[in-house]
């Protein structure tokens, strides 16, 4: 069955995780949409439209989980590899800012009198 579930994992699992969470997604939002659609004689434009519709007959639980699977199948639609280069762009402009905060932090705690510390 569906559950979701907060797992820690290696960086390569991870990822491998996640690149494989994208089909199931991509899925189970279709196959759950056609379904309920189906039950109900009618279109829904999404899983959140579609509980919310059914939500007599479908306990908060299953309710919650489709919301969730509805918003990750939106958040994938809307990724592309222009908004990807563009976050990592801002990302890199930020870390900047970051490491000349660090460095300028540092130059500023070094105690002159102390030897191990002074240039």
């Amino acid at each position: 069955p569906f559950r979701l579930k907060t797992a820690y994992a290696p960086p390569e699992l991870a990822s491998l995780s996640c690149t494989m969470s994208v089909p199931l997604i991509v899925e189970v939002h279709g196959e759950a949409l056609r379904r309920l659609s189906l039950a109900a004689g009618r279109h829904f434009v999404g899983l959140r439209q579609a509980a919310h519709h059914c939500r007599d007959e479908v306990d908060a639980g299953v309710s919650r989980r489709l919301r969730v699977v509805d918003s990750a199948f939106a958040l994938l639609r809307h990724i592309t590899q222009a908004s990807c280069d563009t976050l990592l762009a801002d990302v890199d402009l930020c870390a900047k800012k970051v490491e000349a905060k660090r460095r300028a932090k540092q130059r500023h705690d070094v105690d002159p009198y102390d030897s191990w510390t002074a240039a």
